[in-house]
């Protein structure tokens, strides 16, 4: 059971509207909806006339940028009255600002395991922490504090649509349906930015040359274990360099072990450019296999189906050894 309080919407807006200024930071190596989410509740607390940026501990993905307004990310996390976290499970997945999760005054997440660090408005019912940031957008504008946005709806509705696999994935809900058409009522018809269609295009079907490198490194090293239930790849920051592809361009390697036919559990493991003996996993499973149990050990979380953590090893080869068995054990390996 955590210390910190619970919070709902009403009290994240108490929280904003009470700031002078305000800093919203996401997850180590973020993804569509961390990226979503965090730009949503900053262009909230801009509309309200509250100084902010977001910053995030590790450069979002090249295809994601479309979703960051020029000029809204912060150079460092130094000189803001408020800090909050999006989408972040514990502390352990601030990468290189865990001091973030002492000065959080709130965070917004909706992971199924983590550690809470600060009071929270969190739900691991909801598909995507950009669903709970529209409950803050909802209350904002209920008190009109704030306007109708299109730029938040359409940074809420790419969270949406990145953490769902545009609605395809089981994490789906009614509700997240009906988030996603109060949105799209408020993006369509506005002219300055991307229709929805095209906010699915850019997250669910666009790539670039690096991270086709990255899944290429991923089929190479690609290993099957526990008769093919379970699928681990690693890349190594030596081949990511060879082909001229960042640390970050890796993000979707998990794509590769998840698309064979059998496997259960599938991981991809990152080695970092900058600490050679950390490597970040990533990991999915099908059916009721939990993933996130596996993550905790290693100071992760997220859900049962998609986690994440960081594994420490002196090498690619041990990097591997320590995760295999490691998620073995959830296959009965």
């Amino acid at each position: 059971m955590s210390d910190f309080a619970k919070l709902c919407a009403a009290d994240v807006c108490d929280l904003i509207l009470s700031a002078t200024s305000l800093l919203v930071v996401g997850h180590t190596n973020p993804d569509g909806d961390a990226v979503g989410s965090c730009v949503a509740l900053c262009l909230i607390s801009r509309a309200a006339g509250i100084r902010s940026a977001v910053f995030f501990p590790d450069p979002p993905q090249k295809r994601l940028r479309f979703l960051i307004p020029e000029g809204m990310e912060a150079d460092g996390t130094d000189g803001w009255d408020v800090v909050c976290t999006v989408d972040v499970p514990s502390p352990a997945q601030l990468g290189k600002t865990p001091e973030i999760a002492s000065r959080a005054s709130f965070m917004i997440d909706h992971h199924m395991r983590g550690e809470q660090f600060a009071p929270g408005l969190v739900d691991p019912s909801a598909a995507a922490a950009g669903e709970l940031v529209f409950t803050v957008y909802e209350e904002m504008k209920r008190r009109e504090a704030i306007a109708p946005s299109p730029a938040a709806a359409r940074a809420m509705y790419g969270a949406l649509v990145a953490d769902t696999g545009s609605f395809a994935y089981s994490n789906t809900s009614p509700e997240t349906h009906r988030i996603a058409g109060e949105l799209l009522r408020e993006i369509q018809g506005d002219p300055d930015g991307p229709e929805p269609s095209e906010i699915s295009r850019l997250l669910m079907e666009q790539t670039t040359a690096e991270e086709l490198y990255c899944k290429m490194i991923a089929v190479k090293n690609l290993r099957l274990y526990e008769n093919g239930r379970l699928a681990v790849t690693v890349l190594p920051s030596d081949e990511l360099r060879a082909l001229g592809a960042e640390e970050s361009d890796g993000g979707g390697a998990v794509d590769v072990p998840r698309s064979v036919a059998g496997v259960d559990v599938a991981v991809a493991l990152r080695q970092k450019f900058d600490t050679p003996t950390e490597f970040r996993v990533s990991s999915r499973a099908r059916g009721d296999f939990d993933v996130s149990a596996v993550c905790a050990l290693f100071g992760g979380g997220g859900h049962g189906r998609a986690a994440g953590c960081t594994i420490e090893a002196d090498s690619p080869e041990e990097a591997v050894e320590k995760a295999v068995g490691a998620f073995s054990a959830i296959l009965g390996g």
